[in-house]
């Protein structure tokens, strides 16, 4: 019976990151997929909740991703990861204040002897990350992000999506200068996970700004080797080499 519980548990997790890679790869639809199949069959997994409201996110589709978190909320009101994925919702539709209050509820409900859950700050900084305009500074306290996703990091320091949103909330916080930060925390990404593309690939477009065109590459090649659907880099591969001329280069990707 254990080995059965422990069996579960462990498709479980798989599911959810195969789940989330292809939300990073931009394959929604089977993202979106994945996550409603987990959550017909249990609409207490909150994993799969929130992860289905961040596809939604990631769509474009905020209205559906409020619609998913509303009708978790509406079973159960104390659910830390789907208070923040509402904060988030809430961030797009330009409410920072009662955002803010809702990612400050979930890293209380859920702060231990230890500290605070590196779960719940991960996601908090990924929602300010992912929503912050840098043009006019909406979308909620890129600094607050910063902060929330360094504090994660020393509670978990073998998670490489805290150093990917890390990496990504301080190129936000420090346009312009903050480069080589954020280049150290997409490392440590790579070295948390080596088979993980998304790293390489935020590695490539701190090179592509810098206009350093063989890192550049290299590190779209790197993605693409770690992750052979890995849309994004293959389709700045192609017009990279379509630019080039290299017309049988950019047939090849």
């Amino acid at each position: 019976m254990v080995a059965g519980l422990l069996l579960i548990h462990a498709l479980h997790a798989q599911s959810i990151q195969e789940g989330v890679n292809d939300i990073y790869a931009e394959r929604y639809k089977s993202a979106k997929a994945t996550f409603e199949k987990l959550v017909a069959a249990n609409p207490n997994n909150i994993d799969a909740v929130y992860w289905l409201g961040q596809t939604y996110i990631s769509m474009g589709d905020i209205a559906g991703a409020k619609a998913v978190y509303d009708k978790a909320l509406l079973a159960s009101a104390n659910a830390p990861l789907v208070i923040v994925g509402m904060g988030q919702v809430e961030l797009n539709e330009k409410k920072t204040s009662e955002a803010r209050q809702r990612f400050e509820a979930a890293i209380t409900m859920t702060r231990g002897k230890k500290g605070d859950d590196p779960v719940i700050l991960n996601a908090v900084g990924r929602a300010i990350a992912n929503t912050y305009n840098i043009k006019d500074k909406t979308g909620g306290d890129i600094n607050y992000a910063v902060e929330k996703l360094q504090a994660a990091a020393l509670r978990d320091p073998k998670n490489a999506d805290i150093f990917v949103n890390l990496g990504n909330a301080i190129r936000k916080a420090k346009p312009g200068e903050g480069g080589g930060e954020a280049f150290t925390n997409y490392q440590k990404a790579a070295e948390a996970n080596p088979g993980f593309a998304v790293p390489y690939y935020k590695m490539a477009q701190l090179f592509n700004t810098q206009r350093n065109w063989d890192l550049y590459e290299k590190y779209l090649n790197d993605a693409v080797t770690k992750d052979p659907r890995f849309a994004p880099a293959y389709y700045d591969l192609y017009y990279f080499k379509l630019l080039r001329l290299d017309f049988v280069a950019a047939e090849e990707v």
